[in-house]
């Protein structure tokens, strides 16, 4: 699928069909929206439409309902357990829902997913900034007399 903005009317229309749910979290990505669940990704927003992770029996079931694996850079490297929902599934609110339902089902049910670490450069600026590191002052040129 070619590169297709978001359309920001979509963003509305995701966050009404997320199931109730303190523990799900909405992040701004890539344009468009993301939902977490416990540090996992359940869905998403792409293109015209949206993504979600679900079950392999909910995989098996939307790819029979035209449902592809997410593929966002279309080199082979498809998000794990993730498909893109046909248009007419992310069109009809109630389908829409229903297959964030499943998602938050799958989701849910997975381990915690700890927060990153900070890698070691990340952390080594967060304290005072090293003698070695300090900018350098350049030389100012003087202009040679004649």
């Amino acid at each position: 699928m070619p590169w297709v903005k978001i359309p920001k009317e979509n963003h509305a229309v995701f966050e009404a069909a997320l199931p109730l749910d303190d523990r799900i979290t909405v992040k701004a990505m890539f344009g468009g929206l993301a939902a977490m669940l416990r540090g996992q990704m359940m869905g998403g927003l792409f293109g015209t439409s949206a993504i979600v992770r679900l079950s392999d029996a909910d995989q098996a079931a939307l790819i029979a309902l035209g449902g592809k694996p997410f593929d966002p850079m279309e080199n082979g490297r498809v998000m794990s357990q993730t498909l893109v929902l046909p248009q007419g599934e992310f069109d009809d609110r109630d389908k829409l829902r229903a297959w964030l339902h499943k998602a938050h089902a799958h989701v849910g049910s997975l381990p915690v997913k700890p927060p990153k670490k900070a890698s070691a450069k990340k952390a080594a600026t967060k304290g005072p900034m090293p003698v070695s590191a300090a900018p350098k002052k350049v030389a100012k040129k003087v202009p040679k007399s004649r």
